[in-house]
């Protein structure tokens, strides 16, 4: 339990600090899947903790039912909450969706290209410590792997430690230089 506990608040706060050698292979999934949503979730805002950020993912879910029935039901009140929560809702969806997509790629390239020794909780936990820029580790990334799958995880690393939106602002604006 207390390295449950440990591990878990490693992986929120993305301090990356490991004591246990046998994530990979000790641990149950239920137990690597909780500590992979903490580090999905990952920090506060302002901070230099990886992940969505609780402030997000809080937003997401205090709004996601007042907005996803305006979409069917439009009412008075949704028009009058249109401004500034709506805008912080609408930020941390999309984030929150790219970051996700970006997840299931990254997966997707890990388990197309990994030997099937691999379960897919240790790919979704090593994917999310990459992407969240966490630390931790359930012993799949050695010098051993395959270039395309190298090359999707420093992307994921990248992309994760920039935030995904400054990142597709790069990329547009490159497009636009060049064509």
């Amino acid at each position: 339990m207390r390295y449950g506990a440990f591990q878990l608040v490693s992986g929120l706060t993305c301090t990356g600090f490991q004591t246990d050698t046998g994530l990979g292979n000790s641990w149950a999934a239920p137990g690597l899947l909780v500590v992979t949503l903490s580090m999905i979730v990952g920090g506060t805002a302002g901070s230099t903790a990886g992940g969505v950020k609780i402030v997000r993912v809080r937003r997401i879910l205090l709004d996601a039912s007042e907005h996803g029935m305006s979409v069917y039901e439009p009412s008075d009140s949704s028009a009058d909450t249109a401004g500034g929560a709506s805008a912080e809702f609408d930020t941390a969806a999309v984030i929150a969706v790219l970051w996700f997509v970006m997840l299931f790629v990254t997966s997707l390239v890990a388990l197309l290209v990994l030997p099937a020794e691999y379960t897919t909780a240790n790919v979704l936990f090593e994917v999310a410590s990459v992407q969240g820029n966490v630390g931790l580790s359930s012993g799949i990334v050695d010098a051993t792997n395959p270039t395309s799958f190298k090359v999707a995880f420093v992307l994921a690393m990248w992309i994760g430690r920039l935030e995904i939106i400054p990142v597709l602002v790069t990329a547009t604006l490159l497009s636009e230089e060049v064509f």
